[in-house]
């Protein structure tokens, strides 16, 4: 593969030397840098590394099973071209995504940069490098994507068309790196440092709101509609990438000329991009990625801590719950990488429970007295373990040593400080907002249902998060972090829901039934905190390894 790609760059050598970049030198950074890539890769349980084939395989499987789940299963249930604009809809915005999350610190880390400096070779060609291997990245897992469903367009719609579709998945990366590019241009203009990653995380959040949107709205559109929306040729389809590239894989499906004029845009355009790349971006990025043109860093100052510290008074029972409030909170202030682990997921199931309820109160038969009227408030269980399990992690090291080293005579009541905070700082204000519209349509009577839900949530959450595995906060490495728990917590959440529910139905028919209730979870809750606050460092050695 790395082969190949330099062998492509070849022919295009007198536009690299036009443009500044010198050819040879940039082969050779590529050709380094991809054979690091492809050869190291973290050991999932150590800091050591052990050399693999591709460490490009897991994330290629990963957009081969999207791929095919966006194109496939949107087809099954409405037509090719719903599908087909779904599906390359879904690549563009990933692969934005991907660059945004993954590939950002690639482009901007200047560890190697400072290395390559100091050799005969200019930033330009460093940031023209880096760009390309970007590129590589985003061209393989396109390709990944697009695999199965080219084979099955070959098999059912012809050769053609199923390499159509290829065609215009690669082209759709080419577009999709413009846009990225763009994106850093606009941030870089206006923010430098924390903030420029600051601005790119709400970037990847607002484009999950999008993504959820657009699935369940474009999902539901008849494909007739799309087929009058296309006849019709209104203006602004020449505004959206995913229309050019539909049209260029449905080239010999649904010839016209409206279709030829799409399909040539979507064909003009990614070439135009990757030109505006190499020619324009790369000198821009060139005079951010020189060290001696950063910016000096500045030291965050403290934010006023006047609210954690009353919710801490209000909420800890002991000098140790305290520390452990105080501390996480502030840890979590600073870290980008934790705010980047649970935002996305929260504006995500925050949306599908708006779109949830925004569906039942349009049907006009939204009913509180049943399950299903309180059921996006037994989604927002999903929040509360993202949250509090996402608190044990983080990118530099394994930490628990350091907690071992302080005279903690009772961790446990760290750990517990630490679930209060982040579920107060989180949590709390996430469920109030999903609550506030349901108080709205039912009206003040269903307040004590909201605050069975709220209780039953607390106690699964901490009996999933801090009761099987318990942590110091930010103390693991990220590595150890095991996605595919994730699943499994699905599953069981789907499992208590369904128990919680049950006993919260039944207990609206007797009478102070709720009430009843409330007091008796509250009971358990009291019970497992104090359980946890118990933690003993013989069983966090254990569980820590």
């Amino acid at each position: 593969m790395i082969r190949f790609l330099l062998f492509i760059l070849r022919p295009f050598r007198l536009l690299f030397y036009k443009s500044g970049v010198d050819f040879d030198k940039m082969i050779t950074i590529i050709r380094t840098k991809l054979t690091i890539d492809n050869r190291t890769s973290k050991n999932i349980n150590s800091n050591k590394t052990k050399q693999i084939n591709s460490a490009l395989l897991q994330q290629g499987f990963s957009m081969l099973v999207m791929g095919t789940f966006a194109l496939l299963m949107t087809w099954s249930k409405s037509g090719l071209t719903t599908a087909i604009l779904l599906y390359h809809s879904m690549i563009l915005v990933m692969l934005i995504l991907s660059l945004l999350s993954e590939y950002t610190q690639m482009l901007f880390d200047s560890r190697d940069t400072h290395i390559l400096l100091r050799l005969p070779v200019d930033s330009r060609t460093i940031s023209t490098a880096k760009l390309i291997t970007i590129g590589y990245y985003m061209l393989f897992l396109s390709f990944c994507s697009a695999l199965i469903p080219t084979l099955v367009f070959i098999f059912t719609k012809g050769v053609a068309t199923g390499l159509l579709l290829l065609s215009a998945t690669l082209l759709n990366t080419l577009f999709a790196l413009l846009l990225t590019n763009l994106v850093y241009m606009g941030c870089m203009r206006f923010a430098s440092g924390e903030n420029f990653r600051n601005i790119l995380s709400y970037i990847q959040i607002l484009m999950i709101v999008l993504v959820v949107c657009s699935y369940q709205l474009v999902a539901n559109i008849p494909d007739n509609l799309i087929l009058e929306l296309t006849a019709s040729d209104p203006w602004w389809f020449y505004l959206l990438p995913p229309v050019w590239f539909t049209a260029l894989t449905e080239l010999f499906l649904a010839p016209s000329a409206t279709v030829y004029l799409y399909a040539a845009i979507g064909i003009v355009l990614p070439f135009i991009s990757a030109y505006v790349t190499i020619k324009w971006f790369a000198p821009y990025f060139a005079a951010h990625l020189n060290p001696a043109n950063e910016a000096p860093v500045k030291t965050a100052r403290a934010g006023k801590e006047k609210t954690a510290r009353f919710l801490a008074a209000l909420f800890t029972r002991s000098a140790m719950q305290k520390s452990g409030f105080m501390l996480s909170w502030r840890l979590a202030a600073g870290n980008r990488k934790y705010k980047e682990a649970i935002l996305p997921s929260i504006a995500y199931i925050i949306v599908l429970i708006g779109l949830q309820i925004f569906s039942i109160w349009k049907k006009g038969d939204f009913n509180v007295s049943d399950f299903m009227g309180f059921f996006p408030l037994y989604l927002t269980l999903l929040i509360g373990y993202t949250i509090i399990d996402n608190m044990k992690y983080n990118e530099l090291g394994d930490y628990f040593w350091l907690y071992r080293t302080k005279p903690l005579y009772r961790p446990g009541s760290i750990l517990l400080g630490a679930f209060k905070a982040l579920y107060l700082k989180y949590f709390v204000p996430t469920f109030l907002f999903v609550s506030i519209p349901l108080i709205y349509i039912g009206g003040l009577a269903i307040i004590p249902d909201i605050l069975f839900i709220f209780t039953a949530i607390t106690i699964t959450t901490l009996v999933a998060t801090l009761g099987i595995s318990p942590a110091f906060p930010f103390s693991r490495e990220r590595s150890t972090y095991n996605s595919g728990k994730v699943l499994v917590f699905i599953l069981i959440t789907m499992l208590v829901t369904a128990v919680f529910s049950a006993i919260h139905m039944g207990l609206r028919y007797i009478p102070y039934g709720i009430p009843a209730g409330i007091l008796l979870l509250w009971s358990i809750l009291f019970l497992i905190a104090h359980k946890i606050s118990r933690t003993s460092w013989t069983r966090l050695e254990k569980i820590a390894g």
